[in-house]
Parts: C-alpha cells; structure tokens; sequence
C-alpha cells in the first residue's frame, strides 16, 4: 500500500506470512511471486526496427532483438521494466501483425508497451525477499495478478476496463488479448 517507511517492518510482516503458509501447507516456500505496484509507475511505448538479412522468414531471435532494442531505448538509470509486452509488429513498413515468426521480410518494427518502476523501489523488494530467506522472489504486477485472478479465460482476450481499488492507489488498467493495454496508478488522498 504505497510508499514504504521501514524495509525491517516488511521483512517482519512478509516472514511471518511465509512461516504461517509453511506452517498451514506443510511445505517449504523455496519461491515466491509477490504482487508489485509502484505509486510512481511510468508508462513508455517505445519503437525499435530491424533490418533482416535478404527477404528471409522472421526467427524468433530477431523478434526477442527487436524487443530488446526497444526496451534499451526506454531505460534509464532510474526506472527498470516492470512489464514489457508487445501492441504489434509491423512487416517492410506496411503489414501490421501480432505474431510476426515465419513471415517473410526485409524490416521489423515493433511498438511495445512498457510500464518502469523506479529502480530504488525495486531494490527495496530485493532486500526485503533476500532478508526473508526466500530463495527466489518473482515479481508480479499487480494488475496483471487481478486481470488473471478476476477474468476467467474466456474473457482474457475480450477488451476490459478493470479497476482495482487498495487502501490508498486505485490502479486503473485496460486489459485485452492476455495483456496490459493500459495502465494509470492514482493516489487517494
């Protein structure tokens, strides 16, 4: 729920959360996936293109480079991707496709949709999941756990508009075809 004042109380709380499920299942929490939310999320839709040697079948390393390029393009120091997802790709400057593997072609250009959190805040949850003797911490974004935990599957892919109200954010998201469309995080006061 918003800004954090002490890493030692979260350690505390997220602890003694871990021992009562260990305790109640009976097994021991070797990972973790753990909503985030950053007050301050950043929201980018970046461009990148790759030229493709001759006019050959697009692979999938040239999909994950020219995702990789976009990403690069959009960081900084101070914010790290927290969702990456692709809107589209587009096929020698005219073919507009969600999945371009195995289509032909001299140029790929991809529009991604990036939300960046601050990197402080993300270190702050590495702290908090390395103190708590968790041997591996997956982030989630929250969103993105309420569209999978509230949708069933046959309206994943249907346009939503989801608002997912806490103590003091409401995330607001447009979520559709399995992804992350759009996204605001508000402060209430």
């Amino acid at each position: 729920d918003g800004e954090w004042t002490n890493v030692g109380d979260a350690v505390e709380c997220v602890i003694e959360a871990l021992r009562g499920a260990e305790r109640s299942s009976g097994i021991k929490i070797e990972t973790l996936y753990y909503n985030f939310d950053d007050p301050r999320m950043e929201v980018l839709r970046p461009q990148a293109s790759r030229n493709l040697p001759g006019e050959g079948q697009i692979q999938a390393a040239d999909i994950r480079q020219v995702r990789e390029t976009a990403e690069r393009m959009a960081s900084h120091f101070e914010k790290k991707a927290a969702y990456a997802t692709p809107l589209h790709f587009v096929i020698d400057d005219k073919d507009v496709v969600a999945d371009p593997l195995g289509v032909f072609g001299r140029k790929l250009d991809v529009e991604m949709y990036l939300l960046l959190a601050r990197s402080d805040y993300c270190a702050m949850w590495n702290k908090v999941i390395k103190r708590s003797h968790v041997a591996r911490g997956i982030p989630v974004l929250s969103a993105l756990s309420t569209a999978r935990g509230i949708l069933p599957k046959a309206d994943r892919s249907k346009k939503r508009l989801i608002a997912d109200l806490g103590k003091d954010l409401v995330n607001l998201f447009l979520f559709e075809k399995g992804k992350i469309q759009d996204y605001s995080v508000h402060l209430c006061s």
